[in-house]
């Protein structure tokens, strides 16, 4: 037998198998040196081959094990990170998306594998699709950053960046979109290589108006002290968005000057993704490289794990190294509260100012005015509406409150494409102007009207009602008889069969 350990820093897989070990090592960023100028297909995440089937995946329960911090998108409660996570996006193939009906699309999605090799038992997201090969983030209106053995120039007619590929809920991925979650790229604007200031900044074909995106503010002078703590989101092995945030990561080491190292839950797929400040919520950089993600058994892979003190960790190229290719925003900052903390000498964030002081005559900072100053000659004062779409109503309101506005009427409908309890519609619309304290009206999703029925044969019967009941689905009559094949206080059979579409909360 051989036993390969490969520090590849996209894919990243240590192979094992019984018999003699040789054990060869690639250290720095060896693959990325070896890429060619042109096209960098052996630094891309695989996505597959086998078209993913919901019907055909085990719908075994997510495992959270160890040290691995991944939510998907719609089990996270913090206000900040679903609205960092709106502005994060995937990097898919251009090919894998086919126009539909009216401007939407839909994507093709594989099977979760890893060098042909399925997913051994336990390991977590394995009944989840994977579609990306990197990640980006909105760093301006239509500028997106990534890593720069993501992407060259070459590569932007046949690549696509995708916004919301997320899981709906425990078992349903987002796989049709409008053409306003999708945008081509039309100009690399800076290439930092693939070494250590790995680093790509891309020009889109239009302003990015997907939901709730918006760009990501960040550090720009200064480096992160070791020992802060930090957290990622993206798609790690191509996986739907998920957002990894523990109390215990932290950065390791910042000595270098293009990167810094933590103990991030990254795995291939991730290459590319925001690397975000926990506190403050300013970008710390993009992730582009790491230790070994996971370990080929002999018939399926599992995830490699570590101690948050082992390791090689993961390289972050620092944002300071690509900041003055990006534009600053204006009250570069909003949408996370900064403890009093600024980014620069003399700048206001979330609209306030010092007293006695103003950003300049009469002008408006924010959308916002400043108290006792008016934007024209008896014009009133007025304050833009965010942008609600896609958040829960708890965390619409709080976004609200924190712009002087108050949340209105809540209605509820079925809707077949949103999540349940995520926001379809507001009233008045994102961007318009609005009066302080005016109520925002919203339409929040019940999710689809109808629900697939799981399978739950040869399942306990505990598991079989928590699947149910994760698909929106209740128990019903259980029957009791002798089976010679199936064990003991497992299913038998199940009515409606499985993958039937009936009325949510209906009995099987």
């Amino acid at each position: 037998m051989i036993r390969l350990i490969g520090y590849d820093r996209t894919e990243k897989i240590l192979l094992g198998f019984p018999g003699i070990w040789i054990t060869l090592l690639l250290s720095g960023c060896f693959l990325c040196d070896m890429a060619t100028a042109g096209n960098l297909p052996g630094l891309r995440t695989e996505t597959g081959t086998i078209p993913w089937d919901s019907a055909s995946i085990s719908q075994s329960e997510k495992v959270i094990y160890g040290t691995d911090d991944r939510i998907d998108v719609y089990q996270e409660t913090h206000a900040g990170r679903v609205g960092w996570a709106a502005s994060t996006c995937a990097i898919v193939y251009a090919s894998d998306l086919t126009a539909a009906e009216g401007e939407m699309y839909s994507l093709t999605a594989y099977t979760y594998r890893v060098s042909g090799y399925p997913a051994c038992s336990g390991e977590p997201f394995s009944n989840q699709p994977t579609a990306a090969f990197c990640t980006a983030f909105m760093v301006g209106d239509d500028l997106i950053a990534t890593a720069g053995h993501c992407l060259t120039a070459s590569d932007l007619s046949s690549i696509r960046f995708l916004f919301g590929f997320d899981m709906l809920n425990g078992a349903t991925p987002k796989l049709s979109f409008h053409a306003d979650q999708i945008y081509t790229g039309i100009e690399v604007v800076h290439h930092g290589g693939t070494g250590d200031f790995d680093h790509a900044i891309v020009r889109l074909d239009r302003s990015v108006v997907a939901p709730g995106a918006t760009p990501l503010p960040l550090r720009r002078t200064g480096t992160i002290p070791v020992g802060d703590t930090i957290g990622v989101i993206g798609h790690p092995s191509g996986l739907p968005k998920k957002i990894a945030f523990g109390v215990t990561t932290t950065v390791r080491d910042n000595q270098h000057p293009g990167y810094f190292t933590a103990n991030l839950d990254t795995y291939g797929g991730n290459s590319g993704s925001p690397v975000f400040n926990a506190i403050t919520g300013l970008v710390e950089g993009i992730l582009v490289r790491g230790a070994a993600d996971f370990i080929l058994e002999s018939s399926c892979f599992r995830s490699n794990e570590f101690s948050d003190t082992a390791g090689l960790g993961e390289d972050v190229t620092k944002s300071t190294a690509f900041e003055s290719y990006v534009p600053a925003l204006s009250g570069e900052g909003e949408g996370e509260p900064f403890e009093g903390e600024d980014e620069g000498e003399g700048e206001i964030f979330e609209g306030e100012h010092s007293e006695g002081e103003s950003e300049g005559e009469g002008e408006i900072f924010e959308g916002e005015l400043f108290e006792g100053e008016s934007e024209g000659e008896g014009e009133s004062e007025l304050l833009l509406v965010p942008n609600l779409i896609n958040l829960t109503p708890a965390i619409a309101q709080s976004i609200l409150e924190s712009k002087g506005f108050v949340l209105g009427s809540v209605t509820e409908k079925y809707d077949e494409a949103v999540a349940a309890d995520r926001v379809i519609s507001q009233d008045p619309e994102a961007g318009t102007s609005a009066l302080p304290g005016a109520a925002i009206a919203i339409t929040a999703s019940l999710g689809s009207k109808f629900a697939m029925v799981p399978d739950v044969v040869g399942k306990d019967l505990t598991a079989a009602e928590t699947a149910l009941t994760e698909a929106g689905l209740l128990l019903g009559t259980v029957t009791k008889e002798y089976d010679p094949v199936v064990v003991l206080g497992h299913v038998v059979l199940q009515s409606p069969s499985a993958s039937s579409a009936v009325d949510r909360s209906s009995k099987v």
